[in-house]
């Protein structure tokens, strides 16, 4: 029997020899339980008070002696039910708290004016708060992905379902490469994309360089990906006008 299911529903290694035990013994008392699941005294009680809360053991008293046996099996179906549940409400109230994090989170990096996203795990919180930083109809700006990072499967993949949540938010992403590759698979790849929008330049382009609002983002995907935010008005205003003046010139189509 394979029981590192029972382990994954939140059994411990006790519960889970205690409960397969009494399948064999029927409607018992403590000692058999403890001679052949092999617990101790001072344990045997605590484990079978965890399991007859989670509906898994029946039990009734005669004589002043506790008599204990297994419930149908059909009850483990019932105590996943129980933690759904449980979890659905931990949800909920964690959905109550997750805005007053996020307010904590804008407020330090307000009064740091940089912060730091590490690991392809940063990386995707970054991106998460970026869209959640703007707001439907805004746009924000982009000095792309160098061609030699843009051919990597797993980079390819991870934009392009980026960019399906920011087309449902409707937040629009303006995008500039001088990489004839980059280009091309932009093309090919977003061309259906509502909200983004792509040029190719000749003229020499900081890489990997997001402008939105009064902030930067510099990301490198090289090594262990990081991402460098630093907040300034006046840098950001002053790249977000280089890319507007180069966005205003003729595209280059090959």
């Amino acid at each position: 029997m394979d029981r590192s299911i029972l382990q994954k529903i939140g059994l411990t290694e006790g519960e889970i020899r205690v409960y397969l035990a009494m399948f064999d013994l029927g409607l018992t008392t403590v000692g058999p339980i403890m001679k052949s699941a092999n617990i101790s005294s001072s344990k045997i009680y605590l484990i079978l008070d965890r399991l007859a809360k989670k509906g898994l053991i029946n039990y009734i008293t005669k004589n002043k002696t506790s008599y204990f046996q297994v419930a149908l099996p059909e009850k483990l179906l019932s105590y996943i039910s129980l933690k759904e549940k449980e979890l659905q409400k931990e949800k909920a109230e964690l959905a109550k708290l997750i805005p007053q994090l996020k307010q904590k989170l804008k407020s330090r990096e307000e009064e740091k004016g940089a912060a730091v996203f590490e690991d392809i795990e940063g990386i995707k919180t970054f991106y998460l708060s970026l869209l959640d930083y703007m707001k439907k109809g805004e746009e924000y700006y982009v000095f792309t992905v160098s061609a030699e990072e843009m051919k990597r499967k797993s980079i390819q993949a991870f934009f392009w379902g980026f960019h399906l949540k920011r087309e449902r938010k409707r937040v629009t992403c303006k995008i500039i490469t001088n990489e004839k590759f980059t280009y091309s698979w932009m093309k090919k790849a977003y061309s259906k994309f509502k909200f983004l929008k792509f040029k190719r330049t000749n003229q020499e382009i900081p890489s990997n360089t997001i402008i939105f609002k009064s902030r930067m983002a510099f990301l490198n995907f090289k090594g262990a990906p990081v991402v460098y935010v630093l907040k300034n008005e006046n840098i950001a205003q002053s790249y977000a006008e280089f890319f507007k003046s180069i966005w205003g010139k003729p595209i280059i189509k090959n």
